[in-house]
Formats: structure tokens, C-alpha cells, sequence
């Protein structure tokens, strides 16, 4: 009780008080306008900011304070927004106004970084794209040929490798999932692991590697859920 009285008290010497210890009327409606320009002005900023970020990126929308959530920049505002469909943060320096850091995919890109990742997942959407309209119209035949080539391409023995519970999954960005067996260096095959395929992304699980377990099972979540054909083994 001590305290609360001594903060009355300090509140009273700096502001005025009338006889019951309360802030005077008037002072709380200067208070209350004080603290509405500052948000007013925060916000004008933000859309300064956030102009900036959209002026570089054109199809970016639902622009919204980021805060320091993902990016901790010093010196700069931080506008998330979604890039066609891609959630990223824009992080502009406030002293010289342009973008320093893209925030997308987990990880920190430069402007210039980030269009080149840009155009190529766009490149990769467009295929993944054509690869639904072939499979609707009944031709699986090249994306699984292209998804096990991409899968396969580092192995010691591709043509070796052995395939069981395949199917294609995901309409929208069609997905080889299954499992897949390999040799190693020594010759012997080392059992079977789940994998996946499209064209934005794949994987073959590790799970042995305890930071590429949560990751990989994330994606694989996403991706293999939808089953639209199962395939012969």
C-alpha cells in the first residue's frame, strides 16, 4: 500500500491532483490525445514502410506489423506480408529507408536473393502445375519418371533402387510419396525409407538425424495426405 501511495504521489506532484487523489479531468484527455498521435503517427510510418516493401513487391498483400517475431533487425520496421500464396516478413532499415533482409522459408534472404528464390519457385509452380493437368488427363508416366530420377540422382546405384507403397498424391502440386530402398557403398541394401517428390520440394526421411525428423514428417504431412493414385510397385 506503501508504494501504490508513493506513485499517487509522484502522479500528483507531476500532473496535479484533486482532493480525492485523482488526475485531474482535463490532464487524462491530454494524456488520452498525446497517446493517439503517437499511434496515429506509428501508423503512417508503418504505411511508409510498408509501401516501400510493396513497391519491390508488387503481388505482396495483407501487409501487418511483424514486430520483432521473426526478423530482431536493429534500426528497422518489419512488414509481414503474403507473397502469392508465401508467407515472408519484409525488414526495412528506418534511417535509409530500403529493404535489407527478407524474411521466408525459415530463413534470412537479401532483396536480391529473395526475387532470384522467387522466380525459381514460380518456375517450379509452373511446372508442378502442368504436372496436375497431365495426371488429370490420365499421363502419370513422365512426372513419376522425372520424381524418381530427382529422387534417385545422388544414390550409389539408382537402377538398383527398390520402391513399395507408392502413390501420387495432392491435386494442386501433385506428389510422388512411398517408400524406397538403396545400396550402400558396400553393396547391401540399407532398408527402406518414406520419401517424397513434386516440384517445389522433396525429401527422403532421415530420421536417424534427430534436427531432419520434425521437418521432413511437417512436409510430408502436407503433401502426402491428399491420395489421388496409387501406382504399381
Amino acid at each position: 500500500m506503501k508504494y501504490i501511495g508513493s506513485v499517487v504521489l509522484a502522479l500528483c506532484a507531476l500532473y496535479g491532483c484533486a482532493h480525492n487523489g485523482t488526475m485531474p479531468q482535463e490532464e487524462q484527455l491530454r494524456i488520452m490525445k498525446a497517446v493517439e498521435t503517437s499511434r496515429r503517427a506509428a501508423a503512417e510510418s508503418f504505411t511508409l514502410y510498408q509501401g516501400i516493401c510493396q513497391r519491390e513487391l508488387p503481388a505482396a498483400t495483407n501487409a501487418r506489423d511483424d514486430g520483432g517475431t521473426h526478423l530482431s533487425m536493429q534500426g528497422a520496421v518489419n512488414v509481414a506480408l503474403n507473397n502469392l500464396g508465401q508467407e515472408i516478413v519484409c525488414s526495412v532499415d528506418i534511417d535509409n529507408a530500403v529493404i535489407e533482409a527478407i524474411w521466408a522459408d525459415h530463413r534470412v534472404y537479401t532483396l536480391q536473393e529473395y526475387k532470384l528464390a522467387e522466380a525459381e519457385r514460380r518456375r517450379r509452380m509452373a511446372l508442378a502445375e502442368a504436372d496436375a493437368a497431365q495426371i488429370q488427363g490420365g499421363n502419370h508416366g513422365a512426372f513419376v519418371l522425372a520424381a524418381k530420377r530427382s529422387i534417385t540422382h545422388d544414390f550409389k546405384d539408382p537402377d538398383s533402387v527398390l520402391y513399395r507403397d507408392v502413390f501420387i498424391s495432392n491435386r494442386t502440386t501433385p506428389t510422388l510419396c512411398g517408400e524406397i530402398n538403396a545400396k550402400n557403398s558396400y553393396g547391401g541394401y540399407v532398408g527402406y525409407k518414406r520419401f517424397f517428390y513434386n516440384r517445389v520440394v522433396s525429401g527422403v526421411d532421415r530420421s536417424e538425424i534427430p534436427e531432419n525428423r520434425a521437418s521432413y514428417s511437417k512436409l510430408e504431412s502436407v503433401y502426402c495426405r491428399d491420395k489421388v493414385l496409387d501406382l504399381p510397385q
